[in-house]
């Protein structure tokens, strides 16, 4: 959707580094669903209730560009990137003045994910799995893709309060097993921590 009615875009608006970022012709807006309480579930609990504090993920917006291929052309999802901006506050830090490095991990987790729902919204089933959990109504049309892997490199102190982005990059799916690789970065491209990850995902009747 457009990123202008996404409820956080007034907030990263206002800071002209995010602002930046979010000025270009080809991003759009995906709904960050993981805020959204599911009380029914639990689901996605951390996100939408517990770190939805004034002292802990203030706002977040996740986004994307438009993909400069062809309208007739299949998604390349090699290379597909997503991004999610985060501004936080202090509740969630180790050090004085710095996040928990399990945040930061916690962060690029989320933004991987979410990365995964892009993809799974914009491409085709590849296997029999696939096209069994997007078709059978027990398993609500979903595909579920589980973190099997992170490595986290932490190369400077996430410092609180403030806002930073994750990007995270498609490195290439084999089988069931999708590589992801992910970076935090302040204002001015500061390179905060990198990942890489390995996610599995379920066959069709939730099992590894």
């Amino acid at each position: 959707m457009d990123v202008k009615l996404d409820p956080s875009y007034p907030h990263f608006a206002s800071i002209p580094w995010t602002l930046s970022l979010l000025s270009a012709p080809t991003v759009r807006s995906r709904p960050t669903s993981t805020r959204v309480p599911k009380p029914d579930t639990t689901e996605d609990s951390l996100f939408a209730e517990t770190l939805r504090t004034p002292t802990t993920v203030l706002h977040s917006l996740c986004f994307y560009h438009l993909s400069p291929s062809p309208p007739s052309s299949p998604p390349t999802i090699e290379g597909t990137e997503f991004f999610q901006l985060f501004t936080l506050g202090s509740g969630m830090n180790g050090q004085p003045g710095v996040l928990h490095g399990g945040m930061v991990a916690t962060l690029i987790d989320e933004t991987m994910g979410c990365l995964i729902g892009l993809i799974q919204e914009q491409s085709e089933p590849r296997t029999e799995d696939e096209v069994e959990a997007r078709t059978h109504p027990k398993f609500g049309g979903e595909v579920k893709v589980v973190t099997a892997e992170l490595t986290t490199r932490f190369l400077k102190p996430l410092r609180t309060p403030g806002t930073v982005l994750v990007t995270a990059r498609m490195g290439g799916i084999e089988g069931r097993k999708w590589r992801i690789e992910a970076s935090v970065e302040g204002e001015g491209g500061e390179r905060i921590a990198g990942a890489e990850s390995l996610w599995v995902q379920l066959r069709g009747r939730g099992r590894l």
